[in-house]
């Protein structure tokens, strides 16, 4: 199919509620975290036991991990056996949602301890494991780094002078009323070296916080965002600056960031002329595939059909 007719069978696909003709369509995930991006069902098999879901709502980041660690870690002898998991894992699922262009990001300070500091160890594993299992899907790999916690800076960078890695990601730093610009030497070195800049931020803090991580790690994109729904200076600002917003609707709800799915400032942030595209953020914890997320925007109707292909295509324009 060429792009017109593609964005027909998108449509089509929406409009009848088909799970499976939505799924068959090229899409990005761009904000992925590959130690959650399979279904629990995966991780259930793995285990050869029932893992109890986690709570439909959860007040913080620390809540959710701490269920994580308790079920879904818990299921693996060692880091070393996690990490081989979730990246087959993660891999096929991407591969069953007609995932094309995937960023997915490993922890550098997991991935430094599992690894005992060996960075081309690290780029085996990711390199093999996509070529293996899902070698048609555009694969950036993304590193990223956990605020207020040990960063390897030296791991960093010899993983940036591989030239493997394509973007660079930190997380849980607005959440633990941390400063982006603790971050800002690092930032330098991974722009130096050529990688995507990205952040998480706007998914608790204001969208003034939104604005000012952008340029103080001088961001190419944001994970999550929708804080700058609140502010129209800032949506104007991020438009005509083409600062993309990788939001992740559900996990938006289940935080407690969003009180439901119909009423998510995706649509504004839209409507606005922000760059938005839909993502899993952590498939495991969540449950919504990024197929999933399109229907449920759409049977909220949060956007038209036609709308989330254009959300469709933006992501998929990243390369």
């Amino acid at each position: 199919m060429n792009e017109t007719q593609t964005s027909a069978a998108f449509i089509r696909a929406l409009r009848a509620g088909d799970a499976k003709a939505v799924a068959r369509i090229p899409k990005s995930d761009l904000h992925s975290h590959w130690l959650y991006g399979a279904r629990i069902e995966a991780f259930e098999k793995y285990a050869g036991h029932p893992i109890p879901r986690p709570p439909a709502r959860m007040s913080t980041v620390k809540e959710m991990v701490t269920w994580a660690r308790k079920r879904l870690w818990a299921v693996f002898p060692t880091h070393l056996e996690h990490h081989k998991f979730a990246l087959r894992a993660s891999f096929e699922q991407a591969k069953k949602d007609g995932i094309t262009l995937l960023e997915m990001s490993v922890d550098a300070g997991i991935c430094a301890e599992t690894f005992g500091g060996d960075e081309q160890k690290l780029v085996r594993s990711l390199s093999e494991t996509h070529k293996r299992v899902a070698p048609r899907i555009r694969f950036v790999p993304e590193l990223s780094i956990k605020g207020e916690a040990f960063v390897p800076v030296d791991f960093l960078n010899r993983c940036f002078a591989t030239g493997y890695f394509g973007s660079l990601d930190l997380y849980a730093v607005e959440d633990t009323g941390g400063s982006y610009g603790d971050y800002a030497r690092i930032y330098r070195r991974a722009k130096k070296a050529g990688l995507k800049l990205k952040a998480h931020v706007g998914e608790f803090g204001t969208a003034a916080l939104v604005k000012k991580a952008v340029e103080t790690l001088e961001l190419d994109a944001v994970q999550h965002g929708i804080s700058a729904a609140r502010s129209p200076s800032v949506m104007r600002w991020l438009a005509k600056k083409r600062i993309q917003l990788n939001v992740c609707p559900t996990s938006n709800v289940m935080l407690k960031r969003v009180d439901r799915m119909k009423n998510h400032p995706i649509r504004t942030l839209f409507e606005y002329g922000v760059p938005v595209t839909v993502n899993t953020d952590d498939l495991a914890i969540f449950g919504q595939s990024v197929s999933d997320e399109y229907l449920n925007l759409y049977k909220a109707r949060v956007l038209s059909a036609e709308q989330l292909d254009s959300v469709r295509r933006t992501g998929l324009s990243n390369y």
